[in-house]
């Protein structure tokens, strides 16, 4: 009778350590690439809620999220042809990349001077549009 009470004891301490060893599991729901993490130290405690990585999926096309000014906004409409020059690496070396308006938003609003690598400061607001890329990469 004993053994059996420490039997079912060690049973329950078992089930408990799985269900521990289960939450300590990060799992995305689908394959892709990790994009960015909320932290890089192990064993950092973070609130409920607290997004912890974004992934990119894996064969999800890239999409271009630029800024329209006002002034260009009447005459940027979907499914026009577009061409991205990426701030980051000079176009007279590596190109641009060409796409398709797919989206405009609806209404203007403010951005972050910083929301865009070397992107300069917006005086006006502006709406957020996205192209879909044609090239995965740039040529060089």
């Amino acid at each position: 009778m004993e053994a059996l009470a420490h039997l079912n004891r060690l049973q329950q301490e078992r089930d408990k350590l799985d269900h521990r060893h289960a939450l300590l599991e990060l799992r995305a729901p689908e394959n892709g690439i990790v994009k960015d993490l909320a932290t890089h130290t192990p064993g950092t405690v973070v609130a409920p809620g607290t997004v912890l990585a974004t992934v990119v999926p894996r064969d999800e096309p890239l999409q271009a999220e630029v800024w329209v000014s006002n002034l260009d906004s009447g005459f940027v409409e979907v499914g026009h042809i577009a061409r991205v020059k990426v701030a980051a690496y000079p176009f007279q070396k590596y190109g641009v990349l060409e796409g398709r308006v797919t989206h405009i938003g609806v209404d203007s609003s403010e951005r972050a001077a910083g929301n865009a690598a070397g992107s300069r400061p917006l005086q006006d607001a502006a709406y957020r549009a996205l192209i879909a890329l044609e090239a995965q990469h740039l040529d060089r």
